[in-house]
Formats: structure tokens, C-alpha cells, sequence
């Protein structure tokens, strides 16, 4: 028999579902997600994130007990990390929600203009993107 899952990386948890062939539910999982809150704003490690994915979709394999053929990943909010030229995470995974960027966006809406950057990248400009999160960080953690 063959199956597919899904997997959902969350805010609050990952969750992750494995159906078979006809569309039936064979498994599922859950796992929570942390996050820090310090003086910058909310933050997780990567490692964490990650954690939280591989044990949703452990919990979702272990319960249909068959081979997953493929996964489907899908988020609601963005949220990335930089890493070194071998995968190692460089700095915290800044959640989506977080606004320490908003001298990011200002600045980019200044230089660039919201409407040219919504033409460019196909987002309205705000500070819910990796790329002004990633700006914040080059500015405030220039070793990253």
C-alpha cells in the first residue's frame, strides 16, 4: 500500500496526517511548538522547529504503520533561517509574527517603495517575511 502525508509546521504546534491511496485518514501526529520571547522578540532555534516537524510526522508514520511515498509541506506564517555553507543554523529562527523589523521595512519602503516591492516580490510590504527578519539580523548580528 501506498501513502502520502502532510505536514503542517506551525506557530503553536506541527502537526502531520498520513493518508493512504482512497484518501483515508491512517495516521496522524502532533507536536508542540516553543518559542522564546527576550528583549528582541520571539525566537525559537532551529533545531526546535525542526524537532517539532520530525516528531509530528514520527507520530503520523508510526500510526499507519506503512511506507510514505511523498510529503506535502505547507506553513501559515514565514519564518527562515540562515545557515552556513554546511546547513548549520547561524542564528535563531525569528517567528513570523516577531516585529523587531520595522526599521527593515521603513527602509525598504523608503528605497524601494511598497508598491514596486509587491510588484517584485508578490507580497505586500510588511514585516510578516523572512527577508526583513534576515535584514534585522545582518544589521544586529553581522556574524550571521
Amino acid at each position: 500500500m501506498s501513502a502520502f502525508a502532510g505536514l503542517d509546521v506551525g506557530t503553536t504546534s506541527s502537526k502531520a496526517v498520513v493518508y493512504g491511496e482512497d484518501g483515508t485518514v491512517l495516521g496522524t501526529g502532533r507536536a508542540p511548538m516553543t518559542w522564546d520571547v527576550g528583549p528582541h522578540g520571539t525566537q525559537t532555534g532551529a533545531d526546535v522547529l525542526s524537532r517539532s516537524a520530525f516528531d509530528a510526522m514520527s507520530a503520523a508514520v508510526e500510526a499507519a504503520g506503512v511506507p510514505v511515498r511523498a510529503v506535502g509541506v505547507t506553513s501559515m506564517g514565514e519564518s527562515g533561517v540562515l545557515t552556513d555553507a554546511h546547513e548549520r543554523p547561524l542564528t535563531p529562527v525569528i517567528a513570523w509574527h516577531d516585529e523587531r523589523d520595522g526599521d527593515e521595512v521603513a527602509d525598504l519602503a523608503e528605497h524601494l517603495g511598497a508598491e514596486a516591492f509587491g510588484g517584485i516580490a508578490g507580497k505586500p510590504l510588511r514585516g510578516q517575511f523572512s527577508l526583513t527578519k534576515h535584514r534585522w539580523l545582518l544589521e544586529h548580528e553581522p556574524e550571521s
